[in-house]
C-alpha cells in the first residue's frame, strides 16, 4: 500500500465521477431509502469545474485512484464538502487516511466542518471516531466541527554566506536576516511550442497582490533549488516535472538572495492548471510582447519583470 492524496486534475475528473458515484450509490447499505447523493456526485461536468477550481482531490494507491475529496478553504476554516472511496477498498483504512491528510495539507487551519445525513450510519459513527463534534443536527443533516489550536508552520531556509557557502545553520521566514546572510530560491519559466510563456496572477491578499509572476519560491531548508523548482510548480500549478526536464539557464543574485532559473519547455492545456485557491487567481499564457507590455503597464510583479528583460533572450 502506498496512499497519496493529492490534487486532482481535470483530466482526473471522469475516474473520479465513477467513484463518486459508486461511493454515494452505496449508502443504501447504510440507510439511504435509494441510491443517490449530494448535487453533483454522479456529473462530470461538476468533478471537472471543482478541478479547475483547485477544490477536487485524488486518493491514489500505487498511482491508482481509489477515493476523492472536494474542500473549500475559507480564511483559517476547511470544509470537507465531501470524502468518498471506491466501494471495493472499504475497511481498508482509506477513510481514515484520507482525514488525516486532508489536516496535514492545511496545517494552518483551526477548524474543520463537514456534514453528513442523519441516516447514515457509517459516517455519523466514522466522523465521532476522528474527533469531530456534533455542533447541531436537523430533519435531514448532522453538523460536525472540528478545532485546532495548531500555530502557523514555520518555514525553514538554509543560509549562505556571499559566495553562496553553506554558513550550516537556517533562517526562520519572515525573521530579518544578519548581514553577510543569504539564502537561495527558484523560479520556473514554462514555455510552450508556440514562445508563449505560462504566468500566474498573485492572489490579492498576497503582497504584490493581483500581479502577474511566474511560479517559484524560497527553498526549504534541506532542499536544493531544482527539488523545491519542482515541488514549487507542482504546488502552485499542479504540473507535475521531473527535475531531467528543467534546464537551469539563470542565477539572480540580489539583496540577500540567489535565485536560480529554470526554464521547463511544455505544451500544457490551461484547463489542466490547478491553482492554489488562496496563492493564484487566474492563469494564461502570454508571449514576449504582452509580457513586456504588462510590465510597462505595472502589471508584473516589479522583481519578475525585471528579471523577464534580462534574461529572455537566453530562452526566447
Amino acid at each position: 500500500m502506498n496512499l497519496q492524496l493529492l490534487k486532482a486534475g481535470t483530466a482526473d475528473a471522469l475516474t473520479l465521477n465513477g467513484i463518486s458515484k459508486r461511493a454515494f450509490d452505496s449508502d443504501v447499505l447504510v440507510g439511504a431509502d435509494t441510491a443517490g447523493g449530494p448535487p453533483g456526485y454522479m456529473s462530470v461536468p461538476f468533478h471537472t469545474k471543482m478541478a479547475r477550481q483547485g477544490h477536487l482531490y485524488k486518493l491514489t494507491d500505487e498511482g491508482l485512484i481509489v477515493g476523492g475529496a472536494i474542500l473549500f478553504l475559507k480564511d483559517d476554516v476547511l470544509n470537507v464538502a465531501r470524502v468518498f472511496v471506491a466501494p471495493e477498498h472499504y475497511r481498508k483504512g482509506y477513510g481514515i487516511f484520507m482525514m488525516q491528510e486532508i489536516e496535514k495539507l492545511f496545517p494552518e487551519v483551526k477548524e474543520y466542518t463537514l456534514d453528513t445525513p442523519v441516516w447514515n450510519t457509517r459516517t455519523n459513527a466514522f466522523y465521532s471516531k476522528l474527533g469531530y463534534t456534533e455542533i447541531k443536527r436537523d430533519g435531514e443533516f448532522v453538523y460536525y466541527s472540528k478545532k485546532t489550536e495548531r500555530k502557523k508552520t514555520m518555514e525553514y531556509w538554509d543560509l549562505y554566506d556571499s559566495e553562496r557557502q553553506p554558513l550550516n545553520r537556517v533562517h526562520v521566514r519572515g525573521e530579518a536576516f544578519a548581514e553577510g546572510e543569504y539564502y537561495v530560491c527558484a523560479e520556473v519559466w514554462v514555455k510552450n511550442s508556440k514562445g508563449q510563456f505560462l504566468i500566474i496572477k498573485r492572489h490579492p491578499d498576497k503582497k504584490a497582490g493581483n500581479l502577474w509572476e511566474f511560479s517559484g519560491g524560497g527553498t526549504l531548508a534541506g532542499e536544493s533549488t531544482i527539488q523545491s523548482a519542482v515541488r514549487e510548480l507542482r504546488e502552485e500549478t499542479g504540473i507535475d516535472a521531473s527535475e531531467e526536464e528543467l534546464r537551469l539557464f539563470a542565477t539572480y543574485q540580489r539583496k540577500n538572495y540567489f535565485q536560480d532559473l529554470f526554464l521547463l519547455c511544455r505544451d500544457v492545456e490551461l484547463s489542466d492548471i490547478v491553482l492554489q485557491p488562496d496563492e493564484a487567481i487566474d492563469v494564461k499564457w502570454a508571449a514576449d510582447a504582452e509580457i513586456q507590455d504588462m510590465i510597462v503597464a505595472g502589471e508584473f510583479v516589479h522583481s519578475v519583470g525585471v528579471r523577464f528583460q534580462m534574461y529572455k533572450d537566453s530562452v526566447l
